[in-house]
Order: C-alpha cells, then sequence, then structure tokens
C-alpha cells in the first residue's frame, strides 16, 4: 500500500473521518444529541484493526461537556500500538482533539435535526502515530426519526493545514433501532476520498449500544472494509458514562 494510502486509511481506523472529533459509541457517524447542559460525559473505548499485514490496538478516551442545551464542548486523546510486518510495532499516545458541537435545529415535523461541528486536532502524537501539524475538522449532520428507526447522515472535510494536498473529506451514514427498552441496534457506512491523491476507504459497520442504567451504556461493533485501502476487520468494545 501506498505511504499516502496507508495513512489515509489508519486516518480512518483512528475515528479522524468523518467524525469532528468522537461520534456516539460504538460508531464514527456524529449524531445531532449534544451533551445533558451542565452535565459531563466521559467516552471510553478500544478497538482492535487488521488490514494489508498491519494491525492497530487502540485505547480512546472523550471528555464532553454540555455548555448549552444544544451546545457541547469536548477533548479527546488516546494511545494506540501500530504494528506492520515491514516496519514492526510502535507505540504511544495519540494526536489530541479539542471540538465543539451545536445543534441548530431540532427535529420538528417538516425538518431533520441539523448539527454543526468542528475540531483542532493537535499533534501529540509518537513519531509515526500521527501527522506533524494541526489539522481542522469541518462536519454537518442531520438526523430523523422514522417511527422507531433514526437515520443520520454526515458530510465533513478534513483540513491538513501543512499539505493541502492531504485534504480529505468523507460521507457518512447511520442507522439505530431501538430492539428493547434498554438494548440498541446500530449500523453504519462511512466513505473518506483524499483530494489531492489516489487514496479512497469505505467500511461497515454494526452493532449494538445496552444501556445498564440511566447513565451508563455499554456497546460493542464490527466493522469491515468495502473496499481497497479500507481495514478488512474493525473490533470495537466501549462505554459511555454521563455525570
Amino acid at each position: 500500500m501506498p505511504p499516502r494510502v496507508a495513512a489515509l486509511a489508519l486516518a480512518l481506523w483512528l475515528g479522524l473521518v468523518p467524525a469532528a472529533a468522537s461520534a456516539a459509541r460504538p460508531l464514527d457517524t456524529e449524531d445531532t444529541a449534544t451533551t445533558e447542559q451542565g452535565r459531563f460525559e466521559l467516552e471510553l473505548g478500544a478497538e482492535h484493526v487488521q488490514g494489508d499485514g498491519a494491525h492497530a490496538w487502540i485505547a480512546t478516551g472523550v471528555l464532553s461537556f454540555g455548555v448549552l442545551a444544544n451546545l457541547e464542548v469536548r477533548v479527546e486523546s488516546g494511545a494506540l500500538l501500530h504494528d506492520e510486518a515491514a516496519g514492526g510495532p510502535r507505540t504511544g499516545l495519540g494526536d489530541t482533539l479539542v471540538g465543539v458541537k451545536y445543534r441548530l435545529l431540532d427535529e420538528t415535523g417538516a425538518w431533520p435535526a441539523v448539527l454543526l461541528a468542528s475540531a483542532v486536532r493537535f499533534p501529540t502524537a509518537g513519531e509515526g502515530l500521527g501527522d506533524d501539524d494541526v489539522d481542522v475538522v469541518a462536519l454537518v449532520g442531520a438526523s430523523r426519526t422514522f417511527g422507531p428507526l433514526t437515520v443520520t447522515g454526515n458530510a465533513v472535510y478534513r483540513f491538513v493545514l501543512r499539505d493541502r494536498d492531504l485534504d480529505v473529506w468523507g460521507l457518512a451514514v447511520s442507522v439505530e433501532l431501538p430492539a428493547t427498552q434498554r438494548l440498541t441496534l446500530v449500523a453504519e457506512m462511512v466513505y473518506a476520498d483524499a483530494v489531492g491523491q489516489a487514496g479512497r476507504s469505505a467500511l461497515a459497520r454494526a452493532g449494538l449500544v445496552y444501556a445498564l442504567t440511566n447513565r451508563l451504556r455499554l456497546d460493542s461493533a464490527v466493522g469491515t472494509g468495502l473496499i481497497s485501502g479500507a481495514p478488512d476487520l474493525s473490533v470495537r468494545l466501549g462505554l459511555t458514562l454521563a455525570f
């Protein structure tokens, strides 16, 4: 795999495309909900990704705070181990994202809920595990309920400030279906495309979310690549705690 294509795939693995930061676990698609005003939400996750002879183990943490009823700020970081047959394993901290998420419109009979989100990614990762400069991600999302089913779509653009030829745009769509009072089934398709190079990635993911209590949710998901350049397999586990 060419280095730039590999970098695009790794970015998708780490959840940087298309999400502005971290989406509603365990998906990459950013939902239109925001953290309750005056409260915090902590997301912890672990993921194993493999493809094209490489493996990655990723641990992430996201802390969100509800500033207003429809506005939240968040910080995301983590650690990872990336193991390639040719280069051997590399471990270290991942990049850090600081973002904001604003629900512009609530869903009504005529309109879907509409979300605006943005994040700045700072190069805090170890050598070979991230980029060397600041990136900016901008996202627009919308969601609509159809009976028990919720459908959400995202369009996103990642501005790579050190080299605009490395910019990436992406699309995502997800569905959520409550199976019981506590269990929700989720699925998504995610697509990312490099602007100035020949690099694409597409992935399908399915999972579930279980509400252990009103404030604690557990989640898991399995994803697989749909085209060359995407990871062969992605497995996620995590939890979300509101307080």
